[in-house]
């Protein structure tokens, strides 16, 4: 095992100075990294990067290195070996909601058993519902069409 990377804290995101390509099983060491380890390294020469530094118009070949931070979490960088990697940015997360339908109910005065009672969900659909969790498109526009209202009404997918 080397250690080979030295991690920093950039202005808006990680980066890290290498001198050589890491390999896998090869520690990671920076600010705030503790037991962190290379464990897969890949070519991604197909996929779209850019480099800052140097001429940006040279052949250069980027990889992916993915960095265990503990027993659940990874970071991956894209790196040019003798450069740096960046840290990649994850999309943020998002959430599913139904509040918009608990509001339009409230505001329609029904209550969520009369969905069930009317047929216009089953009950299975209602807990999952009730739980944030995923339903059918056709379920939503049942709902939509019942209540009479548009689709933010009953549903909103946000940024968490």
């Amino acid at each position: 095992m080397n250690t080979v990377i030295r991690g920093t804290y950039g202005k808006t995101r990680n980066y890290a100075e290498m001198d050589r390509l890491p390999n896998v099983g090869d520690e990671w060491i920076g600010r705030g990294y503790e037991d962190a380890k290379v464990v897969a390294i890949a070519e991604i020469n197909d996929e779209v990067a850019e480099t800052t530094s140097g001429d940006p118009t040279a052949d250069y070949t980027f990889y992916r290195i993915t960095v265990a931070m503990g027993e659940d979490e990874f970071v991956e960088y894209v790196a040019i070996p003798g450069g740096y990697a960046t840290e990649i940015e994850k999309a943020p997360k998002r959430h599913l909601s139904y509040v918009p339908l608990w509001k339009t109910l409230v505001e329609k005065r029904i209550k969520k058993s009369d969905l069930i009672k009317d047929h216009i969900v089953a009950p299975g659909t209602l807990g999952k519902m009730v739980n944030d969790e995923p339903v059918s498109v056709a379920s939503l526009m049942k709902i939509c069409d019942a209540l009479d209202v548009d689709l933010p009404d009953v549903v909103e997918y946000t940024m968490k």
